[in-house]
């Protein structure tokens, strides 16, 4: 099964209603070796005075086509942006319960994606 990236982003999307109306953007990258997702800002310039910055995950080509590593990695990024510590480097006190909140909502957006794509149209 062959999902395309920014499904995938709107998929773990619907775990994190916290982000709603937050842009983000999604593409693969290639990164550094260990490095499977990063996230970024990109500097966007609409006029001359204007300046907006959309976040940006970047996911390792490395991964690409596995669906359940590519959506851990996006939900692992998606947590990261959403406990306002995506560009820092990591703390202890912000680490204490990191993981667990990736497992569980990675696992209730799986058992949704699961559920929605064994539905019969």
């Amino acid at each position: 099964m062959k999902v395309a990236l920014t499904d995938l982003l709107e998929v773990c999307r619907h775990g994190f209603p916290e982000l709603d109306g937050l842009a983000i953007e999604i593409y693969y990258r290639a990164l550094r070796p260990g490095v499977l997702g990063q996230t970024r800002l990109k500097k966007i310039r609409s006029g001359s005075a204007d300046t907006r910055y959309v976040t940006v995950i970047e996911i390792s080509r490395m991964i690409s086509g596995r669906v359940e590593e590519c959506m851990y990695v996006i939900i692992h990024e998606l947590v990261h942006i959403l406990r306002a510590h995506p560009f820092g480097k990591r703390h202890p006190q912000h680490e204490k319960d990191f993981e667990r909140e990736v497992q569980e909502r990675l696992n209730r957006v799986l058992s949704n994606f699961k559920h929605a794509s064994t539905r019969s149209p």
